[in-house]
């Protein structure tokens, strides 16, 4: 009686088998989410009222219509001028907020404008932020940003650290914020304290009413580490990168071959690959939480921690891979010797710091070369026996 012959899954195979699974284990919660207004172009208007959570990205976005519901704005110039009857957050160059909002505001940007009342609070990160004579916050502002410019009411307290800041307008509560420069004009009322962090004083206006007390702290700088906590983080680090070139050359010899490979072999192509990985991998990650709509949000900070390592990994690769190639060994030796030389060289002011880079691109590249080829080379099978030997006959 013949055996049937039994499925084998390369490794190949498994690893498709439990990237598919994770993919559909991360996606499936996310599966309500797909019943939110979604639009995506170039120029994208939305001119009618939607009761739902609206996402939406692109070039050009005006938002007119009402919104029952949250707005997720993604573009490069945003303006909404309807009523949103819940929360925003954008990100984009320029973005423009009309209309009233319910909840809060949460934006980045290169410009922020804000004339509308906002029911709850507004966190923003940009380089300039504009509150009009029209805008009302009922809450906080909290904001992170070069140029602040405060025209309108804000309910609560304004804190943040900011470049410059302008107050024109009402604050209900206290002002407590780092700033370089601070302006209190004729118009502004304060209706409880000025805390500032700043190496000098605050402009204020003698007809700024102000009924808490005006305080000016010292700004905080940095303290510098001793020479001897950096020579320790300096030693500390040291070790872990040897004991890391150990643990390569030791447990995984033949994926280090392969790097090293790479590395004197495939000089050019190791370079421009991973000047190209080093730079394009936070964007592509990135554009694909964009592009999905935050679907694709675990896969991309997964790829995250993966580069994170990979940028670690690959100076120590390409230091160790150098070192062996230099004194024409293949152990661990010559991997320590260069991976010491490196961090010696990394004391050295800007020298320092390039060779870091130039060892992260060529560790990069050479590492995915060496991956690629290792994907591409064909697994290795055994003869099996399928089945049983047949009974003989006369």
């Amino acid at each position: 009686m013949k055996r049937l012959p039994q499925a084998t899954i390369t490794h190949r195979e498994r690893i498709l088998l439990a990237l598919l699974a994770f993919l559909v284990f991360m996606l499936v919660p996310a599966v309500p989410a797909a019943a939110a207004t979604i639009r995506g172009d170039d120029e994208v208007r939305i001119d009618k009222d939607i009761s739902d959570d609206v996402y939406v990205f692109g070039g050009n976005l005006d938002i007119s219509g009402d919104i029952s519901g949250d707005l997720v704005a993604a573009g490069g110039n945003i303006t909404v001028t309807g009523r949103v009857d819940g929360n925003i957050m954008a990100t984009g160059g320029q973005i423009t907020v009309n209309g009233p909002v319910t909840g809060t505001v949460r934006a980045g940007g290169g410009s922020i404008i804000i004339n509308g009342r906002v029911g709850r609070d507004v966190l923003a990160g940009a380089g300039t932020l504009t509150l009009g004579p029209d805008s009302v916050v009922a809450g906080d502002l909290i904001a992170g940003v070069g140029l602040l410019r405060v025209d309108g009411v804000i309910g609560d307290d304004v804190r943040g650290d900011l470049g410059s800041a302008d107050f024109a307008g009402e604050v209900g509560g206290d002002i407590r914020i780092s700033v370089d420069t601070l302006t209190v004009l004729d118009s502004a009322r304060v209706g409880g304290d000025i805390v500032y962090r700043s190496d000098r004083d605050a402009d204020i206006s003698t007809g700024a009413e102000v009924q808490g007390e005006i305080e000016r702290k010292p700004a905080v700088k940095p303290a510098k580490p001793s020479p001897f906590l950096r020579l320790f983080y300096w030693l500390w680090s040291l070790i872990g990168m040897i004991l890391t070139a150990l643990a390569i050359t030791w447990l995984f010899p033949d994926t280090f071959k392969s790097t090293k490979r790479a590395l004197t072999e495939k000089t050019g192509a190791t370079i421009g690959l991973g000047a190209v990985t080093l730079v394009l991998t936070p964007f592509a990650a990135l554009l694909l939480i964009i592009f999905t709509i935050g679907l694709a949000l675990p896969i991309a900070l997964i790829a995250l921690a993966v580069y994170t390592a990979a940028i670690y990994l690959g100076q120590i690769y390409a230091a160790a891979a150098i070192g062996n190639t230099l004194l024409k060994r293949e152990n661990g030796l010559g991997a320590v010797l260069g991976v010491i030389g490196f961090g010696i060289l990394r004391l050295i002011p800007y020298l320092g710091g390039f060779v870091t880079l130039i060892l992260i691109i060529v560790g990069l590249g050479a590492m995915s070369l060496a991956c690629w080829g290792s994907w591409r080379r064909p697994p290795e099978t055994t003869a099996t026996q399928s089945e049983e030997p047949a009974p003989a006959t006369d």
